[in-house]
C-alpha cells in the first residue's frame, strides 16, 4: 500500500514525536525517540572534508528487508523520528520503499541528501515529513568544499523541492573556505524560503586539515550566525546551540577524552546493532 502523505498526518507523526520525547522526560524511559539510520555506503560526491571515506568502502549495503527489520526493532525500542541518512540514500532504488515503509510505521520521517538525484527520485522522496539538502556556501567557494559542479546541482534540488511544496531545511558545514558565507547563505534562505542551519566542521581528516578553521574563527563564525539569526533570518540552528558554542570554556580544536566513570555519570545506555542485524540496549547504570 503506497503511504499518501497529507499535512495533517505530517502533522500527526511530529506530535507522537513530542508525546514520545514528553514520556521519557515524564517516566524517565530510555526510548531512542530519534535515530539516524545509514541506509548505504555509496555517495555520487567525494567531498574531501568527510569523514565517511564511501569512496574506498567495501561493505555491501543492507538489503530492502534488513532494512524493514532494522527500521521495525527501532520502532518498539521507541523511535518516533528517524533520519534516513548515506552515502547519498537517493542511489538506494529502493528508497521510495524504504521511505513508505518508515510512513507506514506512523514515524516522522527526514531525509538527507546531496540533492545530485532528486529530480529523478522526487515522486518518492515527496512524502518525506522533511528534506534537507546540503549547500555550504557560494558556488566558488561551495565547489571547493564539495566537489565542482555541487553547488548548481544542489541549488537546482532545492529550487524543485520549494516548487514541489516539499518541507525543507538547508545544511551548511562551515569550514576555512566558506567561514565568510554566512551572510550569504542567510539571505539566500529569507530570499528562497528555506530553513537554514549550519555545521562546523571539528577535527577534519588528516587530508583536509586546510578545512578546519582555528578557534577563533569557529567563535567568530557562530557570532555572526548569532547575529543574522537575531535579524529574524530562517536559521534554524537554536540560539541555546549557538550560546554553548560561542562560550564553550575550552578550545575547540582540541581533543577532550571523557573517562568511562564520568562517561556512565552522563548516560545511562549503549544502543548496539550486531551483525545479525538485532537492535538492543546495554544498560550502564
Amino acid at each position: 500500500m503506497k503511504y499518501k502523505q497529507t499535512k495533517l498526518k505530517s502533522t500527526w507523526a511530529r506530535i507522537r514525536y513530542f508525546l514520545a520525547v514528553l514520556k521519557c522526560v515524564l517516566f524517565k524511559t530510555n526510548d531512542i525517540v530519534i535515530c539516524v539510520l545509514v541506509v548505504n555506503n555509496r555517495c555520487d560526491f567525494d567531498c574531501p572534508y568527510c569523514f565517511g571515506s564511501y569512496h574506498q568502502r567495501k561493505n555491501k549495503d543492507y538489503t530492502t528487508a534488513e532494512l524493514k527489520q532494522l527500521i521495525d526493532e527501532l520502532y518498539a525500542l521507541g523511535t518516533r523520528y528517524l533520519t534516513l541518512h548515506g552515502g547519498e540514500a537517493l542511489l538506494r532504488r529502493d528508497i521510495g520503499e524504504i521511505i513508505d515503509y518508515v510512513k507506514q510505521k506512523g514515524m516522522y520521517c527526514c531525509l538527507i541528501t546531496n540533492g545530485s538525484l532528486l529530480h529523478k527520485k522526487l515522486d518518492q522522496v515527496r512524502i518525506v515529513d522533511n528534506l534537507t539538502i546540503s549547500l555550504d556556501g557560494t558556488k566558488e567557494h561551495n565547489d571547493l568544499n564539495r566537489g565542482e559542479g555541487t553547488y548548481d546541482k544542489a541549488l537546482s534540488a532545492i529550487k524543485l523541492a520549494i516548487q514541489e511544496k516539499i518541507p525543507l531545511r538547508v545544511q551548511a558545514t562551515i569550514t576555512t573556505y566558506t567561514m565568510n558565507d554566512v551572510g550569504y547563505l542567510a539571505k539566500l534562505a529569507k530570499e528562497l524560503g528555506f530553513s537554514l542551519y549550519f555545521s562546523i566542521l571539528f577535527k577534519a581528516l588528516p587530508n583536509a586539515k586546510a578545512f578546519e578553521m582555528s578557534d577563533a574563527e569557529t567563535r567568530a563564525v557562530l557570532k555572526e550566525i548569532r547575529h543574522y539569526k537575531n535579524k529574524g533570518y530562517p536559521i534554524f540552528t537554536s540560539h541555546h546551540t549557538l550560546e554553548n558554542g560561542i562560550n564553550w570554556p575550552l578550545d575547540h580544536n582540541t581533543e577532550h577524552f571523557v573517562k568511562r566513570d564520568e562517561f556512565e555519570k552522563k548516560f545511562q545506555f549503549i544502543l548496539k546493532i550486531n551483525t545479525t542485524l538485532n537492535v538492543t540496549m546495554e544498560k550502564i547504570r
